[in-house]
């Protein structure tokens, strides 16, 4: 079988899938002018010498100890007058706590003129840095217990004094549920602050530098102990100071299977099994952990250690399709088995041959499909004489494409493939491509070499992307491009990036893509301090957005220093707001881009609102059995974890909390109130919920059909009053074809009252529902009599003429 690729073939099995969304790629916090020193001398090697030598001078009581501190620094010539190197200015640093209390022991490093200065304050909390003499400087103080804090382009021959901010400190231990310590785990917090330690013999450790706030604890462990190898803690809040949490883990669950064959039932060995699963305590980043093995020669495997959480198992060969099995896992000890039966895959053989029908070697084959966008995948490379082979999992809608770097790809759809099928004589065609041409200039008009520009497919064939550089002309070129819809991207240094959309024909052997142009771009260098304090803020989200409203938006995060940098913005005005739970929302700061000097953005400091954990069990009174798949109402359903019958909502905002518990086949039940303190645990206890009836309704009409939708209007009401108000309302409705459904109702009686379209008669009917079964009720709408027609008149007679 031949099978080749006519012209716009491509074209047409793209344009059947959905434009893929778009990437926002935001700027990170970058280094530049604003990069902290290492702590080690940088800069003028002179200088880097003299701040060595000056060691000595330094320990021979050169301070400033005598001063107030907002003294000028006090020069002092550590060389004789006639060493002809540079002079090194001293002068102190002021480190207070956060209660205004001297600060001793901790680490100031200060930077100037190229050069770095490190020194440790004494009892007096004062240090004497030295440092060549410069414009400005930049301060960071490090101390354990606190945050690193410091100023930025602080005016060098000022004293400066930083007011350190209290840390988080989380003192943890690690054990399992018999009270053993349990070395070798790896603790990490994920959050604002992410720090990571592995317990010791003792099971402890100690993580420092924390900004308070809500954190998720992630603790992970390689070594096979029969506990859980990887789980997570949500919700966590940690305030400043130190925090003690003792942490256990359970015995992890065993998850084993076996691998076979779907139609020959055949155990399959060394097939690769991957076993993911979400702790689902991992609210606000998720907990993904994975562990991978081959089955055995009885097509078996066995996963140990699993905690309770939403578990994927998939498994796939070299010969047959890949499949999954999704299960939540609700205790810490036990077994869950798995079969996964594989089908065979298709075998699809061809060749890649050029316009003249000669084979090209070294191709990429790939293997397409459409599912909300176009995705690529199994790509294998093409022989010496063009031949390829590729295995293709059964489905319909399937596309090859072929590539090779200088050529046009081409590419032929395979429609549907059947497990096991062995499909040959496939032909794909790489046709003679067409060329794309363009400029690339400045706004100014002047042409921009060195530019780089990319030709980017649409509708989701990003990966077949190419990239050139424009000549010295600011001209560029593509050749052996295929038919399709491009977008032109360019983006050269110290310039905002700008694109244009293309469709590429093959009607003319060249297409131009026309003249981009390129405005000058600036970077937006600032830093974020705390009003009064004059403290960089960390941590906090700075974003610019365009007054104009030609859509610019960028933004960059802190770091401890509160420094930021966000780059390619084009020259105009822009607005900048500052957000992070540690500063109070403000009205944005408006700026003229370009700034010549660092932009300062003061704000006001706000310390972070406390969290808690509600705890609960959930049992059925009639059965005292606990009750899975719960659902808490308002509450994110990620901070919700289960094992072992007990409920944990964690990072539940400090205060009162309205719950409302709901579960299929129970009455949901309303807790108003509940009382939530700032790093603590709220136990509940038990919590029992009320068995429901349930109730299935189906309307149709005079013949049994349904009605239209939105023909039909249905009213569920109790007639003694206990069923609360929401659960009146249908959970389900199909009302095209006629359905509705409600769950969680009450032990009632109830009144079900259908209405229909003005030409069929309304309908109220009783329904009692005094057990937790299910009623079905269906209800035919009778079309109302025609009105008895009026009866005619007698027709007049003329009077007779005499």
């Amino acid at each position: 079988m031949r099978v080749s690729c006519t012209r716009g073939l491509v074209v047409a099995a793209l344009c059947t899938v959905a434009a893929v969304a778009a990437w926002f790629v935001l700027t990170p916090t970058g280094g530049g002018a604003l990069a902290t020193a290492s702590g080690q001398v940088e800069g003028d090697a002179a200088a880097a010498e003299l701040v060595a030598a000056d060691d000595a001078a330094h320990a021979e009581g050169a301070t400033l100890t005598g001063e107030a501190p907002d003294a000028p620094f006090t020069r002092h010539e550590a060389f004789a007058e006639d060493d002809g190197r540079a002079r090194l200015n001293a002068g102190e640093v002021l480190v207070l706590d956060a209660q205004g209390v001297a600060l001793p022991g901790a680490v100031v490093e200060a930077t100037a003129a190229g050069a770095t200065d490190r020194r440790t304050t004494d009892a007096f909390g004062k240090a004497t840095v030295r440092l060549p003499e410069a414009a400005t400087m930049s301060l960071r103080a490090r101390a354990p217990g606190h945050l690193p804090t410091g100023r930025v382009d602080h005016p060098f021959g000022s004293a400066a004094t930083i007011a350190m901010v209290r840390a988080a400190r989380l003192l943890a231990s690690v054990q399992d549920a018999g009270g053993a310590k349990v070395a070798g785990v790896r603790v990490a917090v994920r959050g604002r602050t992410r720090v990571d330690a592995v317990t010791g013999m003792e099971g402890s450790v100690v993580l420092d530098e924390i900004r308070s706030g809500t954190y998720d604890v992630a603790l992970t462990s390689e070594a096979s102990t029969g506990l859980v190898r990887a789980s997570m803690v949500a919700g966590l809040f940690l305030a400043p100071g130190d925090n003690v949490h003792a942490f256990t883990m359970a015995k992890g669950t065993t998850v084993s299977g076996t691998v076979r064959d779907a139609a020959m039932l055949q155990p399959i060995a060394a097939a690769d099994v991957r076993l993911r699963w979400d702790s689902r305590g991992g609210g606000v980043y998720g907990f993904d952990h994975e562990q991978r093995m081959r089955t055995d020669a009885a097509g078996r495997f066995v996963f140990s250690g699993v905690a309770p959480g939403r578990i994927r198992v998939r498994a796939d060969t070299s010969t047959h399709a890949a499949r999954a099995h999704e299960q939540e896992v609700v205790s810490s000890d036990g077994d869950v088995h798995v079969e996964l039966a594989l089908i065979r895959a298709a075998i699809v053989r061809g060749v890649v041959v050029d316009a003249a029908h000669q084979p090209v070697g070294d191709a990429e084959v790939t293997l397409g499909f459409g599912d909300n966008g176009l995705h690529f995948l199994n790509a294998v490379p093409t022989d010496a004489q063009g031949r390829f082979e590729i295995q293709v999992a059964p489905r319909d809608g399937l596309l090859l494409v072929a590539s090779k770097p200088g050529r046009g790809p081409g590419g032929t759809l395979l429609g549907k493939v059947a497990a096991g099928e062995v499909r040959e004589g496939i032909e794909i065609e790489m046709k003679r491509g067409v060329a794309v041409r363009g400029r690339v200039r400045s706004a100014l008009g002047t042409p921009l070499a060195g530019a780089e520009v990319n030709l980017v497919p649409k509708l989701g064939a990003e990966r077949f992307a190419r990239m050139v550089l424009t000549s010295a002309d600011g001209t560029f070129r593509f050749d052996e491009v295929a038919a399709f819809q491009y977008r032109v991207e360019a983006r050269a240094a110290d310039h905002a990036p700008a694109g244009i959309d293309v469709k590429v024909a093959d009607d003319r052997p060249e297409t131009d893509a026309g003249e981009l142009r390129l405005a000058r771009a600036f970077v937006l260098e600032g830093v974020v301090v705390a009003r009064g304090a004059d403290v960089g803020q960390g941590a906090a989200r700075v974003s610019v957005r365009e007054v104009a409203g030609k859509g610019q938006n960028a933004g960059a995060m802190t770091d401890d220093l509160g420094r930021f940098s966000i780059a390619e913005l084009t020259e105009g005005d822009y607005l900048v707001d500052v957000r992070g739970p540690d500063v109070v929302q403000q009205t944005p700061q408006r700026v003229r881009i370009p700034q010549r000097n660092l932009l300062r953005v003061p704000v006001e400091a706000m310390m972070p609102a406390g969290t808690g954990i509600i705890a609960l069990e959930v049992i059925d009174p009639s059965t005292r059995q606990a009750v899975a798949g719960v659902q808490f109402a308002g509450v994110d359903g990620r901070r919700v974890s289960y094992a072992d019958g007990s409920y944990s909502l964690r990072g539940i905002p400090a205060g009162r909390v309205d719950l409302r518990l709901q579960a299929r086949g129970y009455q949901p039940l309303a807790m108003p109130g509940v009382i939530v303190l700032s790093g603590q645990v709220r136990d509940l206890h038990q919590v029992t919920l009320q068995r429901a009836a349930s109730l299935r309704l189906r309307v149709v009409d005079e013949r049994g059909k349904p009605f239209r939708a939105g023909l039909v209007r249905v009213e569920l009401v109790d007639t003694q009053g206990i069923t609360a108000a929401a659960a009146l309302a249908p959970s389900e409705a199909a009302a095209e074809r006629g359905t509705w459904g409600w769950d969680g109702l009450a032990l009632s009686r109830f009144e079900l009252r259908v209405r229909g379209p003005n030409t069929h008669v309304q309908v109220v009917r009783g329904v009692d529902a005094f057990a937790p079964q299910p009623v079905d009720v269906r209800v035919q709408l009778a079309r109302k009599p025609k009105p008895p027609a009026k009866p005619k008149p007698p027709a007049s007679t003329p009077p007779r003429r005499k």
